[in-house]
């Protein structure tokens, strides 16, 4: 297959609704491979052992003990057996020489170039075949205890966010196109699928990469530990922004192009078809491109001499204390400087998005989602299934708003859900919409089968953002956020993106109107 076969445009689009849609598993992948068998591999992939939900943003770095352990051991060698220059050579070659595999070296170094940052730990770098991949996937989206797998899906049955079994191999398998490679910081490494193309397995590699320097010089994974899901999600995400936006950085078009094709062969070749729940699917593959153009004008600003100077740009998008993925969606908040501190329980505004978007368009359940100044959600298991009952806070002002979009929400929900929702004024400034809804099995369709926006209008928001300060560099950022994030043009199908633009770039910013004809007043 060629880029004359297919257009970087229509790849993308491909990718967009393999990577997204949620449906039928069996559904058609590849159009325009439609020789292609559209079920999983005929060799089955074993049903995920599970973990808990932080493994996916990572535990205290193995590598980390490792190293401090080394050390002190490689310490007392020398005292015993070396003097002189020999400890000298063996300080230089040993302890502070990071030594990659050599086929990771080059990709180590661009990376490194491209952030201003040295790698301080090399790490082992692990190729598995894409099913024990996808497996290992799964098992990040899962928890601890046996069959809580089911129990999650259970949750995303009541709230529209799945349909069907919707198998989380199915899910993982799906975001495995977008992302074939994670810095596993649990264990240690990263890991890729192993006999990638050569242009998709080193944009991979460079994003994983980026986390793994990130992690080095940020401790981000220590600083995730133990927070809610939400600020999880949104460090995660802020992240992987800087990791897509580096990734893009370091590719010429024609590159760019290749990883598109590959992205696209891969799917034909494990036979991957939709995901059966978006939302699974964008969390294992998808939040860099929430906002990376931002960390792209970050680097582009300190290039330029204007604002952060530097190799410290990168604190603008990883900050030592964390954030809520609403500072991610919205970067308003995240420039004001804002402190969110969510309930231990809450899932974030992204969570809600999908929820909303399951059964609304995407638009209205953007426009809601970012509403959100906390959230609540548990689940209790009865005799009857899984029950899940939430609280989605926001200002008093915006109640009756939300509380619209809620209702119009339950109304679309199967009546064997028992979807209920009401709005409560809790204090003088907050109000909650409160929801209760109950699995209604695997043979009740929750959704509307619609292929959402996996991150709303993040995307559009964080390049609209962008191209203004690149027009004009003097300008306030917060203002330009406030002119951003208030825009009133909706939202439509053609503005999804995917973690990497095709050799042309991303011209979907030109269907909306400017930004800047909001008046200042308003923000």
């Amino acid at each position: 297959m060629t880029d004359d076969d297919i257009g970087s445009d229509g790849v993308q689009a491909e990718l967009d609704r393999l990577a997204m849609g949620p449906g039928d598993p069996s559904a058609d992948v590849v159009p325009r491979l439609a020789q292609a068998p559209t079920t999983m591999p005929s060799r089955p992939i074993p049903p995920p052992r599970v973990s808990p939900p932080a493994a996916v943003y990572g535990g205290t770095p193995s590598w980390k003990r490792r190293r401090r352990r080394g050390r002190r051991f490689l310490s007392f060698l020398f005292v015993l057996g070396l003097v002189g220059g020999g400890l000298y050579v063996a300080r230089q070659y040993m302890l502070d020489k990071v030594v990659w595999d050599r086929d990771v070296a080059a990709r180590a170094d661009l990376v490194a170039a491209a952030t201003g940052l040295e790698f301080t730990d090399d790490v082992a770098v692990v190729e598995l075949p894409f099913d024990e991949f996808v497996v290992a996937s799964a098992e990040r989206l899962a928890s601890s205890e046996d069959g809580a797998a089911d129990r999650l899906v259970a949750e995303w049955r009541a709230l529209g966010l799945a349909s069907g079994r919707a198998d989380l191999t199915l899910v993982a398998a799906a975001a495995a196109v977008d992302s074939p490679a994670y810095y596993d910081a649990a264990g240690g490494r990263i890991v890729i699928v192993a006999d990638l193309g050569r242009a998709l397995k080193d944009h991979a590699l460079d994003r994983a990469l980026v986390a793994l320097l990130l992690d080095q010089h940020r401790d981000w994974v220590d600083a995730v530990e133990g927070e809610p899901w939400s600020v999880a999600v949104g460090t995660r995400a802020l992240v992987e922004a800087v990791a897509v936006d580096i990734a893009q950085s370091i590719r010429e078009p024609d590159e760019r192009a290749a990883v598109l094709e590959q992205m696209l062969r891969l799917a034909a070749d494990e036979r991957v078809a939709a995901s059966p729940s978006a939302y699974g699917s964008v969390l294992l593959g998808r939040l860099g491109a929430a906002a990376w153009p931002l960390a792209g004008w970050a680097r582009a600003s300190a290039e330029a001499g204007v604002g952060v100077e530097g190799g410290a740009w990168l604190d603008t998008w990883t900050p030592a204390a964390t954030v809520s993925d609403v500072q991610v969606l919205d970067a308003g908040r995240l420039l004001d400087g804002a402190v969110e501190s969510p309930a231990a329980d809450s899932r974030g505004a992204l969570f809600w998005y999908h929820v909303l978007a399951a059964r609304l368009d995407d638009d209205r359940a953007w426009t809601t989602s970012l509403l959100w100044h906390d959230d609540r959600v548990t689940s209790l298991e009865t005799a009857g299934g899984v029950c899940v009952t939430g609280e989605f806070s926001v200002l008093n002002r915006d109640l009756d708003d939300a509380l619209a979009t809620f209702e119009a929400w339950a109304a679309s929900a199967p009546p064997e859900s028992i979807t209920t929702v009401r709005a409560d004024s809790v204090s003088v400034d907050l109000g909650v919409v409160s929801v209760s809804a109950c699995d209604p099995g695997v043979g009740v369709p929750t959704n509307d089968g619609s292929v959402p926006l996996s991150l709303g209008g993040a995307p559009l928001r964080s390049e609209q953002f962008r191209t203004i300060l690149t027009d004009d560099p003097s300008r306030l950022p917060q203002a330009v956020a406030c002119q951003v994030w208030s825009a009133g043009d909706a939202l439509s199908s053609s503005d999804e993106r995917g973690v990497i633009d095709g050799p042309d770039g991303w011209s979907v910013v030109t269907n909306h109107g400017d930004p800047r004809e909001i008046s200042l007043g308003n923000c």
